[in-house]
């Protein structure tokens, strides 16, 4: 989830040649390149916003240099990502993007196991994970960068929800978190 540039799904489907490999990007531009950058290879691309709700919702594009370069998000960014990456412009105009649960985005797309999800979602990591039904992937990485946007549950509710799943945190690299599903456990 959050394919950008299709970069990690891209070495995801080179390693495993005999995995389904499911990206989704929400935002309409980059999903373009996305869908390029991944027309040699077995990856699956889907343009949808994995959020609390299945409709349309409102998305903010960001900019770096005039161009729809920077990773958009439901949520606005906070003062904090402002002076970090003070290059980067989000725009304050919503467009509206198609959002769709977690669930419903599997059963649409006849998802019904994971083994590896990898979530880079600018701060719509608690929505996608409160959407999740019945499913639980097996291992679940994220970036993880609750200051940077307004408005949304922190890493403390985040990890207090993948514990009620039944996940542990097994590893935390810097704004990157790895969780195993209890299951995984021997």
């Amino acid at each position: 989830m959050g394919s950008f540039d299709g970069g990690d799904a891209l070495r995801f489907a080179r390693a495993f040649p005999n995995a389904r490999i499911v990206t989704v990007e929400a935002d309409p531009v980059r999903v373009g390149v996305v869908i390029k950058n991944l027309a040699h290879t077995h990856a699956e691309v889907v343009n949808n916003a994995v959020c609390l709700k299945d409709g349309p919702i409102d998305w903010y594009t960001s900019k770096i240099d005039g161009k729809v370069d920077g990773q958009g998000s439901l949520y606005q960014h906070s003062d904090e990502y402002k002076e970090k990456f003070p290059h980067i412009e989000q725009n304050t105009e919503s467009v509206t993007v198609d959002g769709l649960r977690f669930d419903r985005l599997c059963e649409l797309n006849n998802i019904d196991e994971i083994d590896f999800m990898h979530m880079d979602i600018e701060g719509a990591e608690f929505d996608a994970l409160s959407s999740m039904g019945k499913i639980r992937p097996k291992l679940i990485f994220m970036e993880m960068l609750p200051n940077y946007f307004d408005n949304v549950r922190g890493e403390d509710e985040i990890q207090a929800l993948l514990a009620s799943y039944s996940y542990v945190l097994v590893a935390r690299l810097s704004q990157d978190r790895l969780y195993i599903h209890k299951s995984q456990i021997n």
